[in-house]
């Protein structure tokens, strides 16, 4: 369920990270000739992605959710690709933050990987999060990959129960 969540963090990221920034230049200049606000290019970018930002994840979802065998229940099936879903759009909207600050593509997309790694690091998988070093201890509520996978646990096995054998 982890690497679920990291998959899904990459893929939409990267791909607004490689594309975002080299649009920036042409939408000012279109701003500055007073073509339309920046509320609305990026409220139409987004709704623009949205059918894609939801299709590929659904059948991605779709695939491993089957393949893996979790659990057959249709509502848990659904929670998992609404999880999905949700953490493809967490990563289109770090992927926007990054170009937005960054000052091109090769900027951003050397930004990119690393602060997901941390995100990925923090995510309650690979470090225990009682033995963080001080002071970091916030980035873990910010790791959307955290939430992804903790929701994704709780949505598989909540509720179940395993025997074990003395």
């Amino acid at each position: 369920l982890f690497f679920v969540a990291i998959n899904q963090a990459f893929g939409p990221m990267a791909s607004v990270l490689a594309t975002f920034p080299s649009e920036r230049d042409v939408v000012q200049r279109e701003q500055m000739g007073g073509a339309y606000s920046t509320s609305s290019y990026f409220t139409s970018r987004v709704l623009a992605e949205v059918p894609m930002n939801v299709l590929i994840p659904t059948l991605y979802a779709t695939i491993i959710y089957w393949s893996v065998g979790l659990n057959p229940d249709p509502y848990r099936y659904l929670i998992f690709i609404g999880i999905i879903v949700l953490e493809t759009h967490c990563a289109v909207a770090t992927g926007y933050l990054i170009s937005a600050i960054a000052p091109d593509a090769k900027v951003a997309q050397a930004i990119g990987p690393p602060l997901l790694i941390i995100l990925i690091l923090f995510g309650g998988f690979y470090i225990n999060t009682d033995s963080l070093p001080e002071g970091s201890e916030w980035v873990q509520y910010v790791s959307y990959i955290k939430w992804a996978f903790q929701a994704l646990t709780v949505n598989e096995f909540a509720g179940r129960t395993f025997p074990c054998d003395p």
